[in-house]
């Protein structure tokens, strides 16, 4: 299946259909996303069933991760540049931060 960019029609953001992010990826194809990540700005990807260490390897292609400050205390174990936002409570607990972005940016705009 070749790769396929669908645009949102809003002012950034394309979904992109295609690839499945752990396995690994062709040069061409991953050209492909790059240039799709620069010329909308954010991209999607569905359906995807990744590890952490697989989520960090397609990221860190992209270039250098600049670590959350919330990856200290809510990363995941031996992924601190992985950070949970959630709304979901296991045992009375978040499994995640609950409320990120409430008061300001959770995309690290800092």
């Amino acid at each position: 299946m070749s790769l396929e960019i669908i645009p949102t029609g809003a002012a950034v953001g394309a979904e992109i259909r295609g690839v499945d992010l752990s396995q690994p990826i062709q040069a061409v194809d991953f050209e492909t996303i790059e240039n799709a990540f620069n010329e909308h700005g954010v991209i999607f990807f569905r359906g995807q069933t990744l590890t952490p260490a697989q989520q960090l390897d397609f990221t860190q292609r992209l270039g250098d991760l600049a670590f959350n400050t919330f990856g200290e205390s809510r990363g995941l174990p031996d992924h601190p540049g992985i950070v949970v936002i959630s709304n979901v409570l296991q045992n009375g607990r978040e499994i995640g931060i609950r409320r990120a972005g409430d008061a300001w940016h959770s995309d690290m705009c800092y």
